[in-house]
């Protein structure tokens, strides 16, 4: 018995239905021998050695004093606490568990393995406990709200806000939290295990599965992929926009073709926006239909941003699904709240709180067109009503925000023009009209243009605030016949580099040093190369040190492009971007395995190396012509010592914009100069807030050539 006696003080974790067990309360029971006991909760065989607290060091408890009593103290004082009422804990409870089943199912799908397949092992609870504290604690209350769905309780939302802010600020709050949280994963794990059966669940465990079954609409173990698809039910766009849906009907009753298509309504949701505009519709549509104060005092007391940034922040949504979703509520809301009066304004009011040029900056490129013409519209809609006091001058700015050609986009909106010229205002094309409108929009009158947009001082402040220096004079700057627009100004960047540019490109298009974007390219691709072959590279890595030249060893290189020029090269001025000795561990082929030490150079060449820019190379052909021969010096030495040589040019798409793309485009070329196939990676990207390269889902896994 002294084998059994060293393990009173201790507790054995079930690996079945994730308990402690207490060794001194079931020996008794004669349930425990010299090496094992059975656990009282699912009669699984434990071992004291595999399972024991203190042999499992690997495993790491959220909470080491967790005990029976720990427990109660917990659940006790989360499901008791006065301040809340009793309507709100029970649905909180109910509220928790949702978000539990909803995180198991996503890790149930990322292990690909059911879990009735699955015991509930402390890994899996703290993975579970990792996934749902954010979101209570720390996250925004928009993410927790599609798990309300058939909750009538409308003060909930407000009472979980509260909840958030105690359990912050309350360190014992928190804690008891942390163990309540514990104790739902584990009811919730046991109620999938046994769905099909409520034998052996306390009320409140058979409450969770009775609220879990009405609202995934699980049915028995068996029915797995009918699970799976209801837990679609939550896709990324959360709202409706037919009226005929906003009842409290789910998707459940939908047919398999349906599901994906039909989103769900939230309740929840639509009280909280009923409220806002409550709270703030009133006063802002009294002083819009009393015309009291002009639109300009409109613009600046009564914001027409002030309701939706109020609904924007409290619910913490993007603008732009505020714009597609809130709307098509708002209408019936402003209808019930003021009735006859709001039926001709609800539309007119609508498109003032949530016209915004924030919203068109999430547009992508593809639909751009029917963004623009809607914008426009809203626009020349005001002007016509407030001309000519009233200035469309963020129209100016839509150019850079779609980061298309200026020139584009004027000619883009003299078409819109006529448009609305001739067929939306049912009006004959008025030529000085359409005149008047285009250039009060892009400030083409040349006295307003100037005096407002672009000048000396404006253009100088402009480049300081990007950390440069405008080295164009006063006096040089006056002396141009261009318009201000066209004008070529020279500039100097922090790094100390000189470059010119048109100011509309600086403005508009918001054009930078070459070289400063050129070296912001190499040092990003310098890390991939780090991190792909796991080891630190030299930067800047010097021909004649790594190959061990004799000093002034050089070549006579005749130009690929002009074969009359012939340049000599000092090899040991010539420097590689990155360099290493990688040790690489792959496939050949074949399918036999390589481990091999390989030399490995990377490159990031710029446009200057394939094509001649006047401005990078001086003036000067012959400066493009010996950039060449450098090249293919480097090229043959390369050769010569063996050298695997990883190149990525600016002239084949690889720039700022398409950072992203240098993993698979590394691997590529190194699988064909090689022939050596590298084991599969998940992808990396750039982080351009922190610098540094973060690694995705998705998985790189080119397969190789025959060619290599």
């Amino acid at each position: 018995m002294k084998s059994k006696d060293k393990f009173k003080q201790t507790h054995i974790y079930c690996p079945e239905c994730g308990i402690l067990i207490s060794v001194n309360t079931i020996l008794k029971n004669r349930q425990v021998c010299l090496n094992y006991i059975f656990c009282p909760e699912c009669g699984k065989k434990v071992k004291f050695q595999d399972y024991s607290i203190k042999a499992i060091e690997s495993i790491q408890f959220l909470d080491k004093k967790y005990t029976d009593h720990d427990l109660n103290n917990s659940i006790e004082l989360i499901i008791s606490d006065k301040d809340f009422s009793e309507r709100f804990r029970k649905t909180f409870t109910l509220f928790i568990a949702r978000m539990s089943y909803v995180k198991l199912k996503e890790y149930e799908k990322e292990v690909k393995t059911p879990i009735f397949r699955m015991c509930l092992t402390t890994k899996l609870l703290k993975t579970m406990n990792n996934r749902l504290i954010p979101i209570i604690i720390k996250g925004s209350l928009l993410s927790v709200i599609r798990y309300l769905d058939n909750v009538n309780y409308s003060g909930f939302f407000s009472d979980l806000k509260q909840f958030q802010r105690k359990i912050r600020k309350q360190k014992k709050i928190r804690k008891a939290f942390f163990v309540y949280l514990r104790w739902i994963i584990e009811i919730v794990f046991k109620i999938m295990n046994r769905i099909d059966s409520k034998e052996g669940l306390f009320n409140y465990e058979k409450a969770i599965r009775d609220d879990l079954v009405q609202l995934f609409g699980l049915k028995t173990r068996l029915n797995i992929d009918e699970k799976e698809k209801n837990i679609q039910c939550f896709p990324n766009e959360m709202f409706i926009q037919d009226d005929k849906h906003l009842d409290e009907n789910n998707t459940h009753n939908c047919s398999e073709d349906q599901i994906d298509k039909k989103p769900v309504w939230f309740s929840a949701l639509k009280n909280i926006i009923t409220e806002m505009v409550n709270e703030y519709g009133p006063n802002f549509l009294e002083k819009f239909i009393q015309k009291k104060i002009t639109w300009k005092d409109i613009q600046k007391k009564y914001s027409k941003r002030k309701i939706r940034n109020r609904i924007v922040k409290e619910c913490n949504l993007k603008t732009l699904d505020a714009t597609k979703t809130m709307s098509p509520w708002l209408e019936p809301i402003f209808l019930e709240i003021f009735g006859e009066i709001s039926d001709n304004l609800s539309r007119r009011v609508i498109s003032e709180l949530w016209a915004s040029p924030k919203q068109i900056r999430q547009i992508r490129k593809k639909n751009i067109l029917p963004k623009i013409r809607k914008m426009l519209f809203y626009e020349l809609d005001l002007f016509k009503k407030f001309f000519p006091d009233f200035n469309c001058s963020s129209i100016k700015s839509y150019s850079r925000t779609f980061n298309i050609n200026p020139n584009a986009m004027a000619k883009y909106l003299r078409e819109i023009l006529e448009n609305w010229l001739s067929t939306r205002s049912r009006l004959k094309r008025n030529t000085n009209l359409f005149q008047e409108c285009y250039n009060k929009i892009w400030y083409l009158n040349w006295e307003d243009f100037q005096a407002k947009k672009i000048t000396y001082d404006a253009v100088k402040k402009y480049i300081e605030t990007r950390k440069g220096a405008l080295r164009t004079t006063s006096f040089q700057w006056n002396e141009m016949k261009e318009y201000p627009a066209n004008r070529k100004i020279k500039i100097e960047c922090s790094e100390g580099h000189t470059f010119f540019l048109i100011v509309t490109s600086l403005l508009n298009r918001r054009a930078w040093c070459y070289e400063c974007r050129e070296r912001k390219c190499e040092s990003i691709f310098c890390m991939y190369m780090d991190k792909i072959f796991k080891r630190k590279f030299i930067r800047q890595a010097n021909l004649g040190v790594i190959y061990n030249l004799p000093t002034g060893y050089s070549k006579e290189i005749t130009c690929d492009i002009k074969e009359s020029f012939r340049h000599r090269v000092i090899i040991t001025r010539q420097t590689f971007d990155c360099y290493e000795i990688a040790r690489i561990q792959g496939t050949n082929i074949y399918g036999e395995i390589i481990d091999t030490e390989i030399k490995l150079g990377g490159e990031y060449d710029g446009i200057q190396h394939d094509k001649y820019v006047k401005n990078l190379h001086r003036g000067k052909i012959e400066n493009y012509y010996k950039q060449r021969c450098r090249d293919i010096a480097k090229e043959m030495e390369s050769d010569e010592n063996n050298t695997i040589i990883i190149r990525l040019k600016e002239s084949n798409g690889f720039d700022l914009s398409t950072l992203n793309k240098f993993h698979q485009e590394i691997v590529w070329q190194f699988q064909k100069l090689t022939g050596i196939k590298l084991p599969p990676m998940f992808k990396l990207i750039y982080d351009i807030k922190h610098n540094c390269l973060k690694i995705t889902k998705n998985i790189i896994d080119i397969p190789l050539s025959s060619d290599s």
